[in-house]
């Protein structure tokens, strides 16, 4: 409730280097200001006819075909329930042009399916009209709830035609008003935020213009697993460690919805999970192909799809929960999607993880769209690199690169392909689904995003599946689609997923996916609520993506804490630096978490009774996964040494020891802890500080010195201090 007053009463939010510059929202409108730059003008030939392209900075271009390609921005833009928005605008400064050439109109969306470009449409009535083109300069399409926000698309047209004598009008500056009547009712933002999470609001923040981050963004993670029965059992595994992990998660056998569930009955259960439970899913899992869980057929495209699935909020397209499926049919093939997903977050590859780190692009030998492929494929490539990866790729055009099998069989951590493609495979390069059987990755097995016709159709034994089944080789997780995809719109849609992982930050597979897909959403382009239906990800929506090798991480928290009501500090440092954004859950009979702040801090809220082992996870991006425990004191206090000195080691164990050993101390309040490691000559070889809090704790020495070169056998002393009170401890290494 009070995050929504806040929003309402006042907000304003600059955007700077942006065609937006400002957003304010009140109590009874939202204000935008826009600033565009010039027009840039380019002659084309089409045809035997000369056009103008025209662009405005960052907008987009949309028309009907054969009709003006002009320029449009959309923003979505939050408002509260129970408003009426209504929109105008205040044209601060505009331009009026004469122009020699007529604008290049818009052409029909290209499939994959044929090399053969299609004819050239040019509506040349159209251009003789003498009123101007689009009549109203904003507009607001459509209303839509995104995880109980309800927001609305406003379209913006900073360029007017009038065809029929070569004139242009282009708004420079502008200011758009959205009035909201009656007043805002008091809904219950109480409600609302059971619906808030970390991830949603990151993903909020990114395409909501008005979006405002709230104080209570470590709210708790559901994640809801659907399976037909005989799987159940296999499905375990994966349940444990998702709780370990954090997520509350409920794993729900089809017998529990229906006898035999359809697909309407299945939506009904998310949606009334989603409405109705403490915490609503955020994340779910379908776990079978589409003779257990059947897909639905698409509005827009007629094919299948599992988007109205997680459309359980609002009478729109956008998901309100991240959906995923592991489209398998026997128990093998369950344990092995499984296996695949566990080892993964849990760092246990038999092959190392120097693969994780590199990325594999594919492009099409297409003569006439080759290159959007391939520039497409080298902005991501960009991307990529300038955040440490390692790219490769095959210019099959050229016949230059990689092949496809020595880059899966030598490990790479995303694969991506823009080209022809079938149920079957690829088509250009040919890899068909035998071809993937025989891949030979074990233990190396990538996310696969497959911009193609039909790669991803479940309802055959498609592409993907072959990929994903696969018990010792094959795909992580694989992104395709189950019809026909186009040329341009791939482009745009993989463009942004990729600026999702690179440039927004985004690590969660479901909302790099969602955020790919807005994209196209973000554009006035008929084609999106298709490319949302038809995208559909065979994988855990859930996955955290690696793009290097994992980090180390250190932990530190109390090994002996309080009964009762109690709030655990965690500390998490990669190379001696806080960790921001890692997520920290606490496990006991219930599940407890937080995200580190900007210090590497989490505090989590516990209520333990007395001889309750709290299990201690730590996750996070390229980060190595952490399990530690803690033990509530039977007394519900734990002992304290009596005098102040006693805070130094209690003890280490091993002792003597050969590859580690816990150096176990306690800390009477919170201060700054120093801990040196000196060998028998007095020489200073490790040096570590920290800040705790007060408590037991422990530091787990490897026998490195600072620079994490390996020490020789030895007698070494630790030597412990605090507020200028110190105690040391002898050590013997054993090589």
């Amino acid at each position: 409730m009070q995050a929504l007053t806040i929003l309402l009463l006042g907000s304003l939010v600059l955007h700077p280097a942006r065609d937006l510059v400002e957003v304010e929202t009140t109590h009874d409108r939202v204000v935008l200001t826009f600033q565009f730059p010039s027009p840039l003008l380019k002659e084309v030939d089409r045809a035997k006819e000369t056009f103008l392209e025209i662009s405005v900075g960052e907008c987009a271009r949309s028309g009907s075909v054969g009709r003006p390609l002009l320029p449009v921005r959309k923003e979505l833009v939050e408002i509260p329930h129970g408003v009426t928005p209504t929109v105008r605008t205040d044209v601060v400064w505009e331009e009026e042009l004469s122009i020699a050439h007529p604008i290049l109109p818009a052409q029909p969306p290209v499939l994959k399916f044929s090399s053969i470009p299609p004819e050239f449409v040019f509506d040349r009535e159209f251009y003789h009209a003498r009123t101007w083109t689009p009549r109203e300069i904003a507009a607001i399409e459509e209303v839509a709830i995104m995880r109980r926000h309800r927001v609305v698309s406003l379209k913006v047209s900073p360029v007017q035609y009038l065809p029929g004598e070569g004139k242009m009008r282009v708004v420079r500056r502008l200011r758009v008003v959205i009035d909201l009547t009656p007043e805002p009712v008091a809904t219950s933002r109480g409600v609302a935020q059971r619906y808030l999470t970390r991830h949603s609001e990151e993903t909020m923040a990114a395409t909501v213009c008005n979006f405002q981050r709230q104080a209570f963004s470590d709210g708790a993670i559901g994640y809801l697993i659907i399976t037909r029965d005989a799987l159940a059992p296999e499905l375990m595994p994966l349940v444990e460690w998702k709780r370990t992990k954090g997520f509350h998660t409920t794993l729900v056998p089809l017998s529990e919805i229906s006898a035999v569930p359809t697909k309407e009955e299945i939506k009904g259960y998310i949606q009334q999970a989603y409405e109705a439970w403490q915490i609503p899913p955020y994340y779910v899992l379908l776990v079978g192909d589409a003779n257990d869980i059947p897909a639905w057929y698409g509005d827009s495209s007629g094919y299948p799809t599992d988007l109205y699935y997680s459309t359980v909020d609002g009478d729109d397209i956008f998901p309100d929960v991240r959906l995923g499926r592991l489209s398998v049919a026997t128990l093998n093939e369950t344990n092995s999607s499984v296996e695949k997903i566990i080892h993964y977050e849990q760092n246990e590859w038999s092959s190392g993880d120097e693969w994780l780190d590199r990325a594999y692009f594919i492009a099409s030998r297409d003569a006439a769209y080759h290159q959007i492929a391939e520039s497409t494929h080298a902005y991501c490539t960009r991307l990529a690199r300038q955040n440490g990866m390692v790219c490769d790729s095959l210019w099959t055009y050229y016949q230059t690169g990689t092949p496809i099998d020595d880059a899966f069989n030598s490990g790479r951590g995303m694969v991506t392909y823009s080209g022809h493609g079938s149920a079957g495979g690829w088509v250009d390069p040919r890899f068909w689904s035998p071809d993937a059987e025989s891949l030979q990755n074990l233990d190396k097995y990538p996310l696969v995003l497959s911009y193609a016709c039909l790669t991803g159709n479940y309802t055959s034994h498609c592409f993907g599946e072959v990929l994903t089944r696969g018990s010792d080789n094959g795909a992580l997780a694989f992104l395709g689609s189950s019809a026909p995809s186009y040329w341009d719109q791939d482009d745009i849609f993989q463009r942004y997923l990729f600026d999702a992982l690179f440039i927004h930050g985004f690590s969660a597979l479901g909302d790099i996916i969602e955020y790919g897909k807005f994209g196209l959403a973000n554009l006035d382009d008929s084609l999106s609520a298709y490319y949302y239906e038809v995208y559909n990800l065979l994988g855990d929506p859930s996955l955290d993506i690696y793009t290097d090798s994992p980090h180390p991480i250190v932990v530190d928290h109390p090994d002996l804490i309080p009964s009762g009501s109690y709030s655990l500090e965690v500390q998490v440092q990669d190379s001696k630096k806080p960790v921001y954004n890692a997520f920290v859950s606490c496990l006991t009979d219930t599940i407890s978490t937080a995200f580190t702040d900007s210090t590497g801090i989490a505090m989590v809220q516990l209520q333990t009774s007395p001889g309750d082992t709290v299990w201690v996870t730590v996750t996070g991006h390229n980060l190595r996964p952490h399990r530690s425990y803690a033990l509530s004191a039977p007394t519900g206090v734990p002992e304290r040494p009596r005098e102040i000195s006693q805070f130094a080691p209690l003890g280490n164990d091993p002792n003597p020891f050969r590859d580690e050993t816990r150096i176990r101390y306690y800390v009477p309040y919170r201060g700054e802890v120093s801990l040196q490691i000196y060998d028998s000559s007095g020489r200073l070889v490790r040096r570590e500080r920290w800040t705790r809090a007060p408590g037991y704790h422990s530091f787990v020495w490897d026998g490195t010195d600072s620079n994490s070169s390996t020490l020789s056998s030895g007698i070494y002393l630790c030597r412990l201090e605090i507020s200028g009170i110190s105690l040391t401890k002898k050590m013997i290494l054993l090589k």
